[in-house]
């Protein structure tokens, strides 16, 4: 076996064997919150459609759609949901120790880094929601995304821009606080990429700009289908709300992440 391979998956069973043991009972764990109740009501009724938005003007087609088809395949049985909750959020936490990795090239501190993510009491109470863990899919397009912009090669093969493209893409329709991307992906890349001539940085980021214009023109027009009265008034202070969280939710986080 490779010899770089061999540690490799000797952390990675590591990390299997502390997930199972932390979480082993939350698979079990269920509580009642009006999003269950209101989940299980609009899937029977065939409401949770990419084209209907509710009155909250959220735009998350996948993840509707992803939410529909667990519920046709399991109804509202919690523990499958918190099954697909937990794959996930392993999964999640495998990219976590792969990006860690490829960033300080240390195994300690890539393992170290992982076990904080999967540990965290924030991610299993989201684990524990089962309405809502399926957005956790939107952190693996996300996580993958920036597992591939830290290639070395990534200048040399313009697949790679768009692959990142349709991952942040497939990130906003799961999760719309996702666009943050828009500005970390195109920053990043130029801060690792500062040597690289300005043609081949342009010919990179024109693929995730098109695809994003492309996000934002099928946002306007799904937004110009709503035509009730209420979502008419809601829509009036959408924009300004979005672009209030879009700078004030990052700059949270960010924060938190050093003064708890």
């Amino acid at each position: 076996m490779n010899k770089k391979i061999k540690p490799l998956i000797i952390d990675l069973v590591f990390l299997l064997v502390i997930f199972i043991f932390i979480y082993w009972r939350v698979t079990f764990i269920f509580f009642q919150q009006d999003e269950w109740l209101s989940f299980g009501l609009m899937s029977a009724q065939e409401q949770g459609l990419p084209i209907n938005l509710g009155i909250d003007f959220h735009f998350v087609p996948l993840n509707l759609l992803f939410a529909n088809l667990l519920f046709k395949l399991f109804g509202l049985n919690y523990i499958a949901y918190n099954l697909v909750g937990l794959t996930f959020h392993f999964i999640n936490g495998i990219l976590v120790y792969l990006i860690a990795f490829k960033l300080l090239h240390k195994q300690i501190v890539a393992l170290i880094s992982s076990i904080l993510f999967i540990t965290s009491p924030v991610a299993s109470q989201l684990v524990m929601w089962p309405a809502v863990s399926i957005a956790i899919l939107s952190l693996t397009f996300t996580l993958t995304a920036c597992l591939i912009l830290l290639k070395d090669s990534i200048n040399k093969k313009i697949i790679w821009s768009f692959i990142i493209a349709i991952l942040m893409i497939l990130a906003f329709l799961t999760m719309e606080y996702s666009l943050g991307l828009l500005f970390f992906v195109p920053v990043t890349y130029l801060f690792l990429n500062r040597i690289t001539n300005r043609k081949e940085k342009i010919v990179f980021l024109l693929p995730i700009s098109i695809m994003s214009f492309i996000y934002f023109v099928t946002r306007v027009v799904v937004l110009s289908l709503t035509t009730n009265n209420t979502s008419i008034k809601l829509s009036e202070n959408y924009f300004s709300n979005f672009i209030g969280k879009f700078f004030y939710i990052p700059f949270k986080y960010l924060t938190q992440l050093t003064i708890p």
